[in-house]
């Protein structure tokens, strides 16, 4: 039982840094096209792929390692895919996108001027980032097993010989 819910716990949190590199890749793609200056090494190649890793990927990692913990405790007497509400199941979502930036906010932004602005706009992406993830999660759960779930058999009448 424990090590099912390890497993599912890690592929979420495989499948959100996947999928958090995604807007992550197109943020970078247009930083470094606003801010394209010859001499500026900021996004240069390495820079570039990073800041994706660490400031995307790591960080889908975690929050869907947070939202999958959450999810099996809060949901845990749920039997089914079915049972599962999507307005709840996009509630934990949003709670584990956000869960890491409020863990830092006393760290990281304190000790930046205007910290204030940059700590709201970043809870609110990770928060859509999170229900979205959550939610097209849950959707895609739910059309696998229909498509896995074994279908009778179709019966096909033969018209009798004339």
């Amino acid at each position: 039982m424990i090590r099912r819910v390890i497993r599912g716990v890690l592929r979420t949190a495989l499948v959100w840094g996947v999928a958090w590199s995604i807007p992550g890749l197109v943020w970078m793609s247009v930083l470094a096209w606003v801010i394209r200056s010859p001499g500026n090494s900021q996004l240069g190649p390495g820079n570039f792929v990073w800041s994706i890793l660490l400031n995307w990927t790591f960080v889908g990692m975690i929050s869907g390692a947070i939202f999958a913990v959450a999810l099996s405790v809060a949901e845990r007497r749920k039997r089914s895919l079915d049972a599962l509400s999507m307005r709840r199941v996009a509630g934990w979502g949003a709670i584990g996108g956000v869960a890491l930036p409020m863990l830092l906010l006393p760290f990281y932004y304190g000790t930046m001027p205007g910290a204030l602005g940059q700590a709201a706009a970043l809870i609110a992406l990770n928060s859509l980032l999170g229900a979205g993830s959550a939610a097209a999660s849950l959707s895609l759960a739910r059309r696998a097993t229909e498509v896995l779930r074994p279908q009778p058999p179709a019966v096909t009448l033969i018209p009798p010989a004339t």
